[in-house]
């Protein structure tokens, strides 16, 4: 029979211990973070998502019309209460020709307004119109 020595079984020290538990804590705490951003971004990409998709309905709707396309003008999302609209226009000159850009954002309005989508439109002016802003 052969006997095994003591230092084969030798014991791991009470400090060694204690930063193993240190090591394994700041790795747990490293992914528990990775974890809460990850679904804070993922909850956040796909708002962004509904919220395009809200705003190509809202544009769809007036392109028919271009007579109901809100100039500057604000409302409510009707799919989403608590998201707001809001269209604002700049008028320029692109190539020599007067346009004006639409620019639509779709906010939502809980604790904080938070920007969901903006949409911008070049809406180019016909010559009638050019006529009519100058009166």
């Amino acid at each position: 029979m052969c006997r095994k020595s003591w230092h084969l079984y030798r014991a791991l020290t009470l400090i060694e211990v204690i930063a193993g538990i240190a090591i394994l804590g700041v790795v747990l705490v490293s992914i528990a973070m990775a974890t809460g951003r990850l679904r804070r971004q993922s909850y956040l990409s796909s708002r962004r998502v509904e919220a395009y998709r809200a705003a190509d309905e809202l544009l769809a709707g007036w392109w028919s019309d271009l007579e109901k396309l809100p100039r500057n003008g604000s409302g409510v999302v009707p799919s989403h209460d608590n998201w707001h609209w809001r269209t604002v226009t700049t008028e320029t000159v692109i190539k020599n020709v007067d346009a004006e850009i639409l620019t639509l954002e779709i906010l939502q309005a809980d604790s904080e307004e938070i920007k969901l989508a903006n949409v911008q439109l070049v809406l180019f002016l016909e010559k009638d119109e050019e006529a009519k802003k100058d009166e």
